[in-house]
């Protein structure tokens, strides 16, 4: 028990407080006494704060009790759908089991209790706290066949001691959030300059950093040089010198005899390390691709990393290569986060790159270097390919996605990229060759998929694509669901969008009504074919979507808002092209304010107790000229104003979980989705307004927090896969 004390109350913080929000004076006196609760770890969290956060991380596994009035394993023992459910017994018990009847203690049989209290024509919302404040007084019995004392006893006598007198934890609503920027090591901090970087790892570090690995992969560093790149070979070897890293040797290939003085300048650049250094020279030009093939054939290392001569590593940039193939050694690539490095050693412009992206990765190379590939691996997809030269290695990871999912991202920035000045990518006029190899690399790359579509280059950003469905008119059935309340103004712009401008036509519109009574709403079910179900019930938007799945016909769910505009004509067939992917979950759009700005762009996990939106509020144009926005991606989640579904997959998850009231049951959703090892994805190119009001800003359902925070604490605390917190909000805060 005592053995997760120490543990990062920070980290916690957040759930906390919405969990302390969650109780009510009085429930906070009976249900969760700090004083009790430390008690029960010996004196180990005298003192501490965030005991509430201490509760909701580890005293359930570790069967401590919130208060004596309250035995959390008994609860999850009793109801196995709370064990089921994942959501702690406190937290469970007092949203949904004190109104259930649910029984908090061997010793308290609620149903009993209540019997009294109806007999006296009394409303009992939580039986403890009536008993506690009212009923024993009354002399009301908490169990037909034992004492009241028996129940109640142990919380008397903890009145009465010095463990019940700890002042009641203060709670400030701005720390409902978690502090923006973790503790990093050495190796997650951005630097300024080579010369920085360097003296944060001094040689009592590098011993810390090498003590817990296991394995011990050896790894090549592969490096074409032509031209100028001869410049800056010295300043590579440098930096291959100051890896912590042991186990790695270097080639250098001389690019079609280029470079005549290569083998010296290589020899004067690493005089202390010459035996792990080898030049190759190639017989004739043949480009880039050539000499990367002539280096795995000469590499020794299980791994190979491929460079250009400008780049240089960071001092962890091999270990951090090493670590990951030790946590997975089924790993067949690693790439890792990058900057850009200037000709005077400074640093600038960090690339926080996502997980592995399929998707992201077919319309634009958002890998670039560091990349690490299984030497294996590439001998047997036949090396790089020689009709892609300067964008070989995106062709040929483009390959080696179609046979192995086992492709790592290490969320460090381990390589300083430097542009060559006379490569292919450098040339002013180069980037509309290499997209057209691009589009040829990607069609071909589709075509051995089985993908149906046309690849088009993108008419805003160079090097990077998209893909244009092709959908015939006898596509799959699509069920539009939209719960729906009178508002007559946004309904009809909602309708008529769809109807008018929508070239899918395989489309039925359901309306979840939830007992409109405006004349002017009611006309509208008139003027379109929609069907409408009855929904006369407080309104709860899972429960509205759930209960219109029986009156559907179609195998694909659309699930929409009522205050949504179709802004792009192909909006269904560019969801629908993607939901089809056996290996797809949930698809969503891109959703503007009518100001231009994003409403929604995907929902990612960050430095808060909750998800949030991306980007939310930014300038949809100045992110597409950046090239943030306008790809295919993958995200953690995607809104339920516009989410599209297989039918199969949302029943065989159950549907959107009632248990929520107003928001994240649509992220929970996404969550199970990829629970289930599906990805989800969001398509900029299906685009809807959202008349969602700017000025209400985000909705804080206190309820709906807590459940999520409970339900996902552990996703929560690891952060968002696909996109970096800081760079979520940096667009956010400058809007």
């Amino acid at each position: 028990m005592l053995g997760k004390v120490l543990f990062h109350s920070r980290l916690f913080s957040g759930n906390e407080v919405l969990f302390c929000g969650l109780l009510s004076p009085q429930e906070r006196r009976f249900l969760f006494d700090p004083g009790f609760y430390a008690s029960q770890y010996l004196g180990a969290l005298d003192g501490r704060k965030g005991l509430a956060a201490h509760f909701l991380a580890y005293g359930l596994d570790e069967h401590a009790w919130p208060s004596p009035l309250f035995d959390p394993d008994y609860y999850r023992r009793t109801y196995p759908d709370v064990a089921a459910s994942r959501i702690n017994p406190l937290t469970h018990y007092v949203l949904f089991g004190a109104r259930e009847g649910r029984n908090p203690h061997a010793l308290f049989d609620a149903s009993f209790y209540a019997s009294q209290a109806a007999r006296q024509g009394v409303a009992v919302y939580n039986p403890i706290c009536h008993f506690m404040t009212e009923g024993r007084r009354r002399g009301w019995r908490c169990h037909p066949s034992a004492p009241n004392h028996a129940y109640a006893g142990p919380f008397d006598v903890l009145c009465e001691t010095a463990a019940f007198a700890s002042q009641p934890l203060a709670y400030k609503a701005e720390s409902a959030y978690w502090p923006g920027v973790r503790t990093y090591e050495p190796a997650r901090k951005f630097f300024s300059s080579l010369e920085e970087e360097a003296a944060a790892f001094p040689q009592v570090e590098r011993e810390r950093c090498l003590q817990d690995l296991k394995s011990h992969p050896h790894i090549t560093v592969a490096v074409p040089v032509s031209g100028s790149g001869l410049r800056r070979v010295e300043r590579l070897c440098g930096s291959l010198a100051r890896q912590i890293y042991p186990q790695w040797d270097a080639i250098f290939v001389d690019v079609a005899g280029a470079c005549p003085d290569l083998v010296q300048r290589v020899q004067r650049a690493s005089v202390d390390f010459q035996d792990r250094c080898k030049v190759l020279s190639l017989s004739a030009p043949e480009g880039r691709a050539a000499a990367l093939n002539a280096a795995f054939e000469a590499a020794g290392g299980e791994f190979v990393c491929t460079l250009e001569p400008e780049d240089a590593l960071a001092p962890h940039a091999l270990l951090e290569v090493a670590r990951a193939i030790e946590q997975d050694p089924s790993a067949d690539a690693v790439y890792t986060d990058s900057d850009l490095l200037d000709t005077r050693g400074r640093l600038s412009g960090p690339v926080y790159k996502p997980a592995w992206s399929p998707e992201y990765f077919r319309h634009t190379d958002y890998v670039g270097r560091l990349l690490a590939l299984r030497r294996e691996r590439v001998h047997e997809l036949g090396g790089f390919n020689p009709a892609f030269d300067g964008i070989e290695e995106y062709e040929l990871l483009l390959r080696l996605s179609e046979h192995t999912p086992r492709i790592l991202h290490v969320p460090v920035i381990a390589c300083h990229c430097g542009l060559p000045e006379d490569s292919p990518a450098g040339a002013p006029d180069a980037a509309p060759h290499l997209t057209e190899r691009q589009v040829k690399a990607v069609a071909e790359h589709l075509s051995r998929c089985g993908i149906d579509a046309e690849v088009r280059p993108d008419p805003v950003r160079l090097m990077q694509v998209y893909l244009q469905p092709r959908l015939n008119s006898s596509g799959p059935l699509v069920s539009i669901l939209i719960p729906t309340r009178n508002q007559a103004a946004l309904l009809s712009q909602c309708l008529e969008s769809i109807y008018q401008k929508s070239t899918y036509r395989r489309f039925e519109v359901v309306l979840i009504d939830n007992a409109s009574d405006e004349p002017d709403a009611l006309a509208l079910y008139e003027r379109h074919p929609v069907r409408v179900i009855p929904f006369h019930e407080p309104f709860n938007f899972s429960r509205a979507i759930n209960l219109a799945l029986g009156h559907c016909e179609g195998s694909y769910l659309l699930l929409l808002n009522n205050d949504t505009e179709v802004l792009t004509p192909d909006w269904l067939e560019q969801m629908l092209f993607y939901a089809q992917r056996p290996d797809v979950g949930a698809v969503g759009a891109l959703l503007l304010f009518p100001d231009g700005r994003i409403q929604h762009v995907g929902v990612a996990l960050g430095t808060r107790a909750r998800p949030h939106h991306i980007f939310r509020l930014a300038s949809a144009a100045d992110l597409e000229k950046s090239g943030l926005v306008g790809p295919v991606r993958e995200v953690t989640a995607v809104t339920g104003a516009c989410l599209m579904i297989k039918r199969e997959d949302y029943e065989e998850l159950g549907g959107l979980r009632e248990f929520y009231q107003d928001i994240f049951q649509d992220v929970d959703l996404c969550m199970r989705l990829l629970q289930k090892g599906r990805r989800n994805l969001l398509n900029p190119r299906a685009r809807l307004l959202h008349h969602e009001s700017v000025s209400r800003g985000e909705r804080h359902e206190l309820r709906d927090c807590v459940l999520f925070a409970e339900l996902w604490k552990n996703e929560l605390a690891a952060g968002d896969r696909f996109l970096r917190t800081e760079l979520a909000w940096r667009a956010a805060r400058k809007s």
